[in-house]
């Protein structure tokens, strides 16, 4: 608690029920929260989403639906204005920031009442998404300190996801070997960051 004033954000991840997160942990992760209402906490969490109040949450929309009492349809597709629905209804539930992400669909943010839709970068080829979440979160929360806006964190947070997968991708789809993957990625990130603020320089939507 002492590095509180230290931290420009904090994150709270769980993903396992046999992890951490046991009640007593919860409760008094929670009354940290309250107590310091002035520090940013954002939380990634696959059973306690509604344990920490006060926090900013990201969400998959998955967890979204459960957590709304609603389930997908049989063949996987989620209609969008489900989607939208159920995150309006969780950010008033919450009170705070939330980012909800859709896989190769997006991200959807919903920030003081307003939502806005996120789009994906397009991938024309299978690509294995394990880690795409820690990625996003970690890109969301590194923005979120740096100063950007909600939406800005959660359109950064992409590209951390595709990033986190690109070399990958390069390998199975373009026998691309490793070094030359990691070079490209590297390449990728830097002209995204460029892009970005030539786009904020000359008032450019992103």
């Amino acid at each position: 608690e002492s590095a509180l004033p230290r931290l420009d954000i904090v994150i709270i991840n769980e993903q396992v029920l046999s992890g951490i997160h046991a009640p007593e942990f919860r409760e008094r992760l929670a009354e940290l929260i309250r107590r310091h209402p002035d520090r940013r906490f954002i939380v990634d969490s696959r059973h306690y989403s509604d344990a920490y109040s006060g926090a900013m949450r990201k969400i998959n929309v998955r967890e979204a639906l459960a957590l709304h009492g609603n389930l997908p349809a049989p063949d996987g597709e989620v209609p969008a204005d489900l989607i939208r629905s159920v995150a309006q209804g969780l950010h008033r539930r919450w009170g705070t920031t939330l980012f909800v992400t859709r896989g190769d669909e997006g991200a959807i943010v919903v920030e003081e009442g307003k939502i806005e839709e996120i789009p994906a970068l397009l991938i024309t080829a299978p690509v294995d998404p394990v880690g795409a979440g820690d990625s996003v979160i970690a890109g969301i929360a590194a923005a979120l300190a740096a100063g950007a806006t909600p939406v800005e964190a959660a359109t950064f947070g992409g590209f951390v996801a595709f990033s986190t997968y690109l070399p990958t991708y390069l390998n199975d789809v373009y026998a691309v070997d490793a070094q030359g993957a990691g070079t490209r990625t590297a390449g990728f990130a830097i002209a995204a960051v460029i892009a970005q603020n030539f786009a904020e320089a000359y008032g450019l939507k992103t």
